[in-house]
């Protein structure tokens, strides 16, 4: 009993410790750190800000309600609603989010794009207007959808679900974001894919592009179809006929988005698909860029495992940078090709031009929320030096006059600013520290991207103000009379990846030379150079005609060859360029309009701002929203006197669940009777997550009664942490605590789910059970390839729990706890053969072992190798089904059963040598399965994957054969 106590006590005081960790820190998620929560009501928004992004805040209030109005319109709304929409404060990494879970908010993450979403008039309000677009689309409910929708809540939608994909959901907002001339329907590098796949006589069918793909570029498919064939469908029909579209498939009717086009359009969406791609546009222009004779491959990409995935090229003098980003291996190829180091989550990386730092942009994870940081690698010592800051992206390595400095962007809600450190060497010429010299702050949704050298203590960037893009440059000081600005002269076109030349050519002619890529609506991607004459005067050359794959991310080495990447939708490729007689000149126009760092921002298009607008604000009090999911049934969780807990449906009964509008805590109310049982009660839980898996807890309470009799009180909780040591290892924690008062309860398992013909046994002893486990582990974890099986990880986990009960009424005592190992190897191959095109043959294999898992098992082992693997990633048009993979693995499953004493683990000789009192148990099977998804609905995602097939083997301990359908799934 002193045992249980003592248990109780510790768990407590450690709920005491966590609860007063949280009031230092009040928000978590994407509201990590905030403070002086604000609230201010528009006509149909609350919108939810720190102070600090008031600013943000005052640009939404003075849009949003006219964005909301607009797409109303557009899709003949008749029910307005209201919604809360975040602006967040923790992450730097641009993105937003819609979602009806556990009521329709919007999540926007206030921050800048990076150059590959510069395709905005202002970035907050246009990111604004796809989401809102997902939940105008996804709520345009009759009248029964609409009553359903107000008593049980937003989240039980029928089209967001089982209807509508993200297909069709992506398809919507890049069709509403686009329609005001921004937007990637205008830009010609999401528009290269679709019309990349079609040079290339691989357009994908309509089934082909839900969402269900799990491989690259997996589901970055369904925004890069959907947009262009939902443009071309409200083009075609109209509007209306689109809306009734959506307004049919959210309210109960037909049950795939396919049967529901079907029911709308009258017209097999599968002939209209083929229809859409005879509009889409391609170049007259060979397939195979090698055709073209200036074009080749470089001997050094040549049969390279993996090749097809480099990129981010940084090029110095004589030296050549890149990532391989399946595996995260940076190279530097300076006549030959050697590994500098590997890391998961690096974004891009900048060669100093002298080749002797390599700046590195990396995401940072040991945060509540992902945050962008920089490091800087010093290649002769092969060591690290990070600078602690986060916030900074696209940083570079600047030389002047012998000295070494760092030019980095550092975004702050919608304002980026160039920040320049000195970066000081020690005595051995290693950095040791950073001096910050000089800062500029740029007008309020200003861009700038691209940050290189551009010698003699210069640099050059990409600087987008609206959706006109220039070149620009200035000293590292920022005097206001080195600014120089060059804009891109052709029309409607996006220029990113902007990277210094090194041709000697360059030097004898006293020019600065730049490399970028550049594309506007009715191009691919095209190489495009900018010259600086010793006298002041800019030159753009580009490339006059398009190339297969076009051309990314592109660098000029000493040569005067330019190497750049090739995109071929589900795979990449290197390629090498002379650039003579390949581009045509044009006139550019020097711009001198000097910048001010007090300049007012103009938001062009339809939006508006005022800097002097007062937002009338009040203090955002709540810590959950009034608004969640009801729901007549209740989930019961019943123990055994052994601690094991069986669930099952109560009802009649209720469920409630909300959450915070970051969707950082959710709290979970239940209640319900059970007739079959004669057993009711309610409960409680209390959870929390991040945006990372640097911290969560859930704190639960389950009180059950019998008739007017006291069953049992079940107190749980459980908290994880996880976070990287290194770019390629984490540690991670674990600790749950369970504490039970009362009689046992068992239920047999449901069949189906169904609560009938159901044995119960209520114990009359009364119990107090107290279970408790804490585990670390540390993992590595590298990528070998970017295929599936490709992966390398070494798993190391020791676990403590105890299990502690003690009968009431018989004053019995029982006690025992363990200490269990656990060794976990994954190998990418067995048989060092490369295998591509989808096709595994290497076996690759995954083993795991652990000592005194149970109270009953000594030793467990068990391996599975994958002896061959294909993949399919493909959809069915006839039915909505679509297979990921097939694949074939070989396993065997073994364990040595013995009645294990406390901490077995000091008794590990004695166990070992006394084998006669252990019962061994072990099977071999082969499994035949497939990986799939039902391609409807919300389930048409990886996470919504199931493997299902046949198992046959033999048991070797029963000497009986093994039979058995085998299914799991990953929803």
């Amino acid at each position: 009993m002193k045992g249980i106590k003592a248990s109780v006590k510790a768990a407590l005081v450690l709920l005491l410790a966590v609860f007063f960790s949280q009031s230092l820190y009040a928000h978590a998620g994407f509201m990590a750190g905030a403070e002086d929560l604000r609230i201010v009501s528009t006509k149909y928004f609350d919108i939810i800000y720190p102070q600090e992004r008031e600013s943000s805040a005052s640009l939404l209030v003075q849009n949003a309600d006219s964005i909301y109005e607009e797409i109303a319109a557009d899709y003949s709304l008749e029910n307005y609603f209201r919604l809360p929409v975040v602006i967040t404060t923790a992450t730097d990494v641009y993105n937003a989010y819609y979602t009806n879970a556990w009521y329709n908010h919007i999540v926007l993450f206030d921050t800048m794009p990076d150059d590959s979403m510069n395709v905005f008039y202002q970035g907050l309000l246009d990111t604004f207007k796809h989401e809102l677009t997902h939940a105008i689309s996804i709520n345009m409910r009759g009248k029964e959808a609409l009553f359903i929708q107000n008593v049980f809540g937003d989240v039980l939608n029928w089209g967001d679900y089982l209807v509508m994909t993200s297909f069709m959901k992506e398809g919507a907002a890049v069709a509403e974001e686009s329609k005001s001339g921004a937007g990637r329907l205008h830009d010609g590098f999401y528009l290269h894919t679709i019309r990349q796949s079609k040079l290339q006589n691989t357009f994908p069918s309509y089934a082909d592009v839900t969402g269900s793909r799990d491989t690259f570029p997996a589901n970055s498919l369904s925004y890069a179809f959907g947009g262009p064939f939902t443009e071309y469908l409200q083009k075609k029909y109209g509007m209306e006929k689109y809306a009734r579209f959506w307004y049919t498939a959210v309210n109960f009717g037909p049950l795939t988005y396919s049967t529901c086009f079907e029911h709308v359009y009258g017209k097999k969406i599968k002939e209209e698909w083929k229809e859409f791609k005879n509009t889409v546009y391609t170049p007259e222009i060979n397939a195979n860029p090698l055709a073209e004779k200036n074009i080749s491959e470089p001997d050094f990409f040549k049969n390279k495992k993996g090749s097809w995935r480099y990129d981010s090229f940084s090029a110095a003098k004589n030296s050549l940078a890149f990532v391989e980003f399946p595996t995260g291996n940076v190279y530097l190829y300076d006549g030959k090709l050697k590994k500098l180091f590997s890391s998961n989550l690096i974004e891009s990386i900048s060669l100093s031009s002298d080749g002797k730092f390599l700046a590195v942009n990396s995401i940072c994870n040991n945060h509540a929320a992902s945050k962008t940081e920089v490091s800087v690698y010093d290649i002769a010592s092969s060591s690290f030096h990070k600078l602690n800051l986060t916030g900074v992206r696209d940083s570079t390595i600047v030389i002047k006059d012998g000295e070494y400095f760092l030019a980095s962007v550092f975004v702050k809600s919608q304002i980026m600013t160039l920040e320049v450190r000195k970066i000081i060497l020690d005595g051995r010429g290693r950095i040791s520290s950073f001096e910050k010299t000089s800062s500029f702050d740029f007008p309020m949704g200003d861009s700038v991207t691209s940050i290189v050298d551009a010698g003699e203590g210069n640099i050059a960037f990409i600087h987008k103000k609206n959706l006109s893009f220039s070149v620009e440059l200035c000293d590292i000081s920022f005097s206001k009379e080195s600014f120089k600005t060059f804009t891109f002269p052709v029309p409607n076109a996006r220029i990113q990846n902007l990277a210094p030349s090194f041709a000697v050519s360059d030097s004898e002619s006293e020019k600065k030379t730049f490399t970028f890529s550049w594309a506007d609506e009715n191009t691919f991607p095209r190489l495009g150079l900018f010259s600086l004459s010793s006298d002041g005067e800019g030159t753009f050359k580009i490339q006059n005609k398009d190339i297969s794959g076009g051309v990314y991310n592109p660098v000029m080495l000493s040569d005067g060859r330019v190497f750049f990447k090739g995109n071929f939708v589900t795979r990449h490729k290197v390629f090498v360029m002379e650039t003579e007689n390949f581009l045509s000149e044009l006139s550019s126009e020097k711009n001198d309009e000097e910048l001010s760092e007090k300049e007012n921002p103009k938001i062009n298009g339809a939006y508006v701002f005022s800097p002097d607008y007062e937002l009338d604000s009040k203090a955002y009090r709540k810590y959950l929203w009034n608004r969640g999911l009801f729901l007549p049934a209740a989930v019961m969780s019943v123990y055994d006197n052994t601690g094991m807990r069986s669930n099952y449906i109560a009802f009649p009964g209720f469920t409630w669940q909300t959450s915070n509008p970051w969707d950082s805590d959710t709290l979970t109310l239940q209640g319900g009777y059970d007739n079959t049982s004669g057993v009711w009660g309610a409960s409680a839980e209390l959870s929390r997550v991040n945006d990372t898996s640097v911290f969560s807890y859930a704190l639960s309470n389950s009180l059950l009664f019998e008739a007017l009799d006291f069953l049992q009180n079940t107190t749980s909780f459980s908290l994880s942490s996880n976070f990287n040591l290194t770019p390629h290892t984490y540690l991670s924690f674990a600790f749950s605590d369970m504490n039970f008062v009362g009689r046992r309860h068992d239920v047999s398992k449901d069949f189906l789910w169904v609560d009938i013909f159901r044995p119960i046994v209520t114990d009359t002893k009364p119990y107090e059970i107290n279970q408790a486990a804490f585990a670390m582990q540390w993992a590595y974890s590298a990528n070998t390839g970017a295929g599936v099986y490709e992966r390398f990880v070494f798993v190391a986990n020791v676990s403590y729990y105890d299990f502690l009960s003690y009968s009431l009424q018989d004053k019995e005592f029982n006690f025992i706890h363990q200490i269990s190992p656990l060794l976990k190897l994954q190998l990418p191959w067995l048989f060092p053969i490369f295998t591509g095109n989808g096709i595994t043959f290497n076996m690759p294999l995954i083993v795991k072992a652990s000592l005194y898992p149970t109270n009953t098992i000594f030793l467990t082992a068990e391996g599975e190798c994958v002896l061959f693997a294909t993949e399919i990633q493909k959809g069915l048009t006839f039915f909505p089904l679509y297979f990921n993979r097939f694949f074939c693995t070989l396993s065997y499953e073994s364990y040595f059963a013995q009645e294990n004493r406390s901490l077995g683990i000091l008794n590990f000789v004695s166990d070992v040598s006394d084998w006669s009192n252990k019962t061994y148990v072990d099977s071999l099977c082969l499994k035949l399965l497939f990986t799939g998804t039902y391609n409807s609905g919300g389930p048409a995602s990886p996470m919504g994957r199931r493997t299902f097939g046949m198992k046959a083997g033999w048991s070797f301990s029963a000497g009986l054969p093994v039979l058995d359908i085998e299914m799991s799934t990953n929803f």
